[in-house]
């Protein structure tokens, strides 16, 4: 395991018992700790296809071969789970095609980290992938790279644009695929340099301290200022609730949770130190139905309110249903500025009306069976199934007793 992650160097009990001196008939030898890399450059002075090492050899191929290149990494991206991170280029917005937004859909939702970097992409190129625009002098603009990395696997496919001004499939790249792990740290580091970063800090629960959160934030709900003691209140209010009370921030990259309240961290099964500062699509379940997502989505672009049942996860994978409420909040000049979030544990009529559905859909089955195998016996209406399945007379004993 230590050597999978890439250790060199051991020392303990597994390598050998201590004992009092050197051993006898063996001349002691010194230990050498290995020499300390220096750091990279900063990271817009450095591109993922610089960091190749003279010796990795150089190709030549067209577009659509990177692309099936690109695939291969990302199915295997998709393989690694959780523990991988993947990091990818695409020159210009445009390059990122309705085929590419599927795949890369796929892998936010079972990747720990996915980032995508190419000119006028926003911040957050589509739910769960974090974005980059690259400045207009940034080398990485006229490069095709996909970087994926883990503690037990690593590979990069650096290419370089050519310059073809033919047909876009057909425009050639200089390319080198390696699995060398300095080569895709360094590649990796190159490219998440360049993402944005979360600008709200996340405070530890070890230190204690409270998580920042921006000045406004309660304030633009009471009209008071700082220090009113109508703030204090309205905390006290909202830490008896027993609702989930939200607020997420849409000022700030990535829109992320700004405020919590003691009954949502116990919904979440976290504490609100490790869920402020993050956008709160890391509760959703995979199972999570996309189009209630896309309709909230929809909602929070309009500046609309809206309500939804999501299904969450918990951090020990437990999951619950949760009936979501979102209000807009807005600053003096009639801007939505943020958004107010009620969360509901709505998981035990979800599972009940879940239980008789099945249970109705298991009565017409048999009820259609019954059906077919006689005629002469008749099945109540109310049991029958739809009028495009089976029919069965009703003017019988058995119908009439029923």
């Amino acid at each position: 395991m230590a050597r999978a992650l890439g250790a060199t160097l051991g020392q303990g009990w597994l390598f050998g018992r201590p004992g009092p001196g050197a051993a006898s008939g063996a001349r002691p030898g010194t230990l050498r700790l290995p020499a300390v890399q220096p750091a990279d450059p900063r990271g817009e002075l450095v591109s993922p296809f610089a960091c190749l090492p003279a010796r990795v050899p150089v190709r030549e191929a067209p577009k659509a071969l990177l692309i099936e290149l690109s695939k291969q990494l990302e199915r295997q991206a998709l393989r690694l789970g959780e523990t991988c991170v993947v990091a990818s280029t695409f020159q210009e917005a445009r390059h990122v095609t309705p085929a590419t937004r599927l795949r890369y859909r796929d892998l936010v939702e079972r990747v720990g980290f996915v980032a995508a970097l190419g000119e006028d992409l926003p911040v957050e190129p589509m739910p769960g992938l974090r974005g980059a625009d690259l400045a207009a002098g940034d080398p990485v603009r006229g490069e095709w790279d996909v970087v994926v990395l883990s503690p037990h696997f690593s590979a990069a496919l650096l290419a370089r644009d050519l310059g073809d001004d033919g047909p876009d499939m057909a425009r050639r790249f200089a390319f080198a695929l390696t699995y060398e792990r300095d080569t895709v740290v360094r590649a990796a580091r190159a490219l998440l340099s360049r993402v944005a970063p979360n600008t709200l800090r996340r405070a530890s629960t070890e230190d204690g301290e409270v998580p920042a959160v921006p000045a406004g934030v309660v304030s633009l709900l009471t009209g008071r200022s700082a220090g009113d003691p109508g703030e204090a209140l309205l905390h006290r209010a909202l830490a008896a609730v027993g609702t989930g009370v939200t607020i997420v921030d849409l000022r700030l990259p990535d829109q992320p949770l700004v405020y919590v309240n003691p009954a949502f961290e116990r919904l979440a099964g976290q504490p609100a130190a490790e869920l402020l500062g993050r956008n709160c699509r890391f509760l959703q379940d995979p199972d999570t139905d996309p189009a209630a997502v896309g309709r909230m989505r929809a909602a929070i672009a309009a500046g609309a309110e809206c309500r939804e049942v999501l299904l969450n996860r918990r951090a020990d994978g437990s999951t619950w249903w949760n009936e979501c409420t979102l209000t807009p909040v807005t600053d003096e000049t009639g801007a939505v500025v943020q958004y107010i979030g009620i969360q509901t544990d709505v998981t035990d009529q979800v599972e009940t009306e879940r239980a008789l559905l099945t249970e109705r859909d298991r009565v017409r089955r048999y009820a259609a069976r019954i059906a077919e195998l006689d005629p002469r016996v008749g099945v109540p209406l109310s049991l029958a199934p739809p009028a495009d399945g089976p029919q069965a007379s009703t003017d019988s004993p058995g119908a009439r007793r029923a």
